[in-house]
């Protein structure tokens, strides 16, 4: 055809096309093919360097998305931890399966994550069993040796003083003296 125009290279196409495409692929493989926004459609004023660079290849519907799951992870999390300041007893423990399992039940966290974090939970738990029972044999086995050792034994022997056998015990020579002269 004398008049059409020159059909361009395929290849040529997609090089160029690929640049300015979304670069997020759904489970089948497919990938979207949307233009990437710009990062003030996506976050509007306020933006978040560590999203800003994971959003930064994504169009507006799959950044908005990403943003809301990050955003609802946060809020999961910190309803977790809500009345958690450390795992360091089995009661803090109990507490934090108690609001895994409600959150679980309210399908704010995927049960293969609730898995993994129950299963962290029973270490914890098993670990500070095992302190206890650590503890508790020590204690045990220093009761133990305090029961086999002998007795400490308290002697209270003062050193008397030396008499003479000559003298008799109930007089004294300061006495006898005191008596003798007062009868003269």
């Amino acid at each position: 055809m004398p008049g059409a125009l020159p059909m361009p290279n395929p290849g040529d196409l997609s090089a160029v096309d690929d640049i300015d495409r979304c670069q997020h692929v759904d489970a089948r493989g497919h990938r979207c093919r949307m233009f990437i926004a710009p990062a003030e459609k996506t976050f509007g004023s306020a933006t978040d360097s560590d999203l800003a660079d994971l959003t930064s290849d994504l169009c507006a519907h799959h950044a908005q998305r990403l943003l809301r799951r990050h955003r609802a992870g946060q809020t999961a999390g910190a309803e977790l931890l809500a009345s958690i300041t450390d795992f360091a007893d089995a009661a803090s423990v109990n507490r934090f399966l108690g609001n895994l399992a409600r959150m679980v039940a309210l399908r704010r966290i995927p049960r293969r994550d609730a898995i993994a974090l129950a299963y962290i939970s029973q270490l914890i738990l098993n670990s500070q069993a095992a302190g206890c029972r650590g503890e508790l044999q020590s204690l045990q086995v220093e009761a133990l040796r305090r029961q086999l050792a002998p007795p400490t034994r308290v002697i209270w022997d003062l050193p008397r003083r030396n008499q003479d056998p000559e003298r008799n015990d109930n007089s004294k020579p300061d006495e006898n003296r005191a008596g003798t002269n007062t009868g003269q």
